[in-house]
């Protein structure tokens, strides 16, 4: 991840989670993972991993205290940003 790009993403996802609480045990205090979680896309599931397959670039939101795991599309993070 670029440092320009963190940078602002880590500004939105500050903004974004002022106010959140963990949906599973409702503490406040989150980190965020300094690299991309890739997903890879699939209209069938059974088919398995996908060499060429589409790809959703996520950042991730990790609650301190359960580990709760939240994903957030950077595509939509970053849209209006110039880069």
């Amino acid at each position: 991840m670029q440092e320009e790009e963190k940078s602002k993403l880590t500004r939105k996802l500050q903004d974004l989670t002022q106010e959140m609480e963990c949906p599973l045990c409702h503490h406040k205090e989150f980190f965020f993972l300094s690299d991309y979680v890739i997903n890879s896309l699939s209209g069938d599931y059974e088919s398995g991993p996908l060499i060429a397959a589409p790809t959703l670039p996520c950042v991730a939101i990790v609650c301190k205290h359960c580990g709760f795991v939240s994903q957030h599309s950077v595509t939509t993070l970053l849209k209006g940003d110039s880069k």
